[in-house]
Parts: C-alpha cells; structure tokens; sequence
C-alpha cells in the first residue's frame, strides 16, 4: 500500500517537474551563451596589454640582417639599376641604343656612357657578334642627336664636329666597359641587352653595374674589378656582397656603396 502511494506522488511529481521522464522528450532550451563561438579576431589581435615579441626572424636570406647582429655582417646589395653618374646618361644612353639598334634590329646590344661634356657626349655600343662601336652625340632641345656613329672614328673626323678632345680619347670608364662587354658579349653565348655603367673609379679598382633590358631573360648585377698592367680584370659579380669580403679583395671602401666619378 505504501509502495502504491510513493508510485502516485512520484507520477504526479512527474508530470509536473519532469522526473523520470526521458530527457529526449522534453528539450532543454540552451542559452545563447552555452554555444561554441569563435571569435573571429582571436588569431590576429593581440591583447594591448600583451608584450611584443623583440626576438629576431631568423631567415637565410644574405639581405635579412637581425637587429642585434654586428655592423660588420651585414650585407650590401647594389641596386643594379641604370643610374650613372650624370644626369643625362641615362638619356644619352638610350639615344645610342636607339641608334644602334636601327643597323642592328632585334641583336641583343649592351650600351654604355663613356662621358659627356656640355652638349657633346661619348658612348659605346656593343652589338652581339659585331665589332663595338662608338657613338657620339649632341644635345638636340630636350634630347641627343647622333653625329657619328662607327668602329673607328679619327680625331680629325670627331673635331669637324665639334666633339670636344676630351671625349676623343679612352679614359678609364670605357676600359672597364670594354673589359666587361667582352665577357658579356662573349660568342659562346647568347648575347644580352642593356645597359653597362661604371659607378666608379678608385685607383685601380673599378665598380659597374649592368642593368638588362628584359630582366626576365637575365638578372642584373653590380661587378667589382681590378686593374693590373693596363687590363682589367673582373674580381667578384653578384647583387650582394659582404664588406669583409670586399676588403679581402683590395676594393677602396669608397666603391662599396657610393658611386664617384
């Protein structure tokens, strides 16, 4: 009898708490807070009051330099880019490319400015396969015209047209030009086009930097030479170089990063 009354109170108890009921039948409503939610801000932002990390990157890249690594490991990279020493070198440049390249279309062509003075400027046009040639120019309003253009023009020949003596003779800007485009001209290979600068000259060491015309086909470099018995000779090429390097090869700090005429 006892045990038939607690069955009663527990059915009644039942139905109006949910005791014993299968919990599938009665869902319990989950409150909004109780889901997974992932903020989505949490893997990029930092607290404010986090501290910031101050370790080095390592990296195997020669330009990535820690911060706290020593002055004298870091790396120089030279831009090779056409930017000589004079303003209108560039411009002069690409008038004696122009000029070359209409007897010599589609042959790879690397051009250099041997110098200038006042209106008369001097450079070198070294077609793939072909004998280089010397081209001089004049200032014409805002850009150069070409007066001559050959392998082997004579004084007498340059002075008719005005081109000042100084521009005649070689000086040490065409030696080195004239030491790299054999090696960059060579006919084992394919031949390249662009432009060759001589950054600077410091005793008998020599900086240059060539710049392709299509740098898909072929990368730039900056090149460090030496001259010895009047022939330069190419010490180290690349687009980086680290000062004690340098140093062991003889270059005058002077060339490692500034250019000087």
């Amino acid at each position: 009898m006892r045990s038939s009354k607690v069955i009663g109170i527990c059915i009644s108890i039942a139905l109006l708490t949910g005791c014993g009921a299968p919990t599938a039948t009665t869902p319990t409503a989950v409150p909004p807070a109780a889901t997974a939610v992932v903020p989505t801000v949490a893997a990029t932002v930092a607290p404010t009051d986090a501290p910031i990390s101050t370790a080095p990157v390592p990296t195997n890249a020669p330009t990535a330099i820690a911060t706290d690594a020593p002055v004298a490991t870091a790396a120089i990279v030279p831009t090779p880019t056409f930017a000589p020493p004079g303003v209108d070198d560039k411009a002069i440049g690409e008038a004696a490319m122009t000029e070359s390249q209409q007897a010599y279309a589609d042959v790879p062509t690397v051009v250099g400015v041997i110098g200038s003075e006042g209106d008369y400027a001097a450079a070198l046009a070294a077609p793939f396969k072909q004998r280089p040639q010397f081209v001089y120019l004049k200032r014409s309003g805002s850009g150069w015209e070409t007066l001559f253009i050959g392998a082997t023009p004579s004084g007498q020949q340059l002075a008719s047209l005005g081109v000042p003596e100084s521009l005649m003779s070689a000086n040490d800007r065409y030696a080195v030009m004239d030491a790299l485009v054999a090696q960059l001209q060579d006919e084992r290979g394919e031949g390249v086009g662009g432009y060759l600068t001589v950054t600077g000259v410091a005793g008998d060491y020599a900086r240059a930097e060539f710049a392709p015309i299509d740098p898909m086909v072929r990368d730039g470099f900056t090149s460090y030479l030496k001259r010895e018995n009047d022939v330069w000779t190419q010490l180290s090429a690349g687009t980086a170089f680290f000062p004690e390097d340098l140093e062991k090869l003889g270059v005058p700090e002077e060339l490692w990063t500034q250019a000087n005429q």
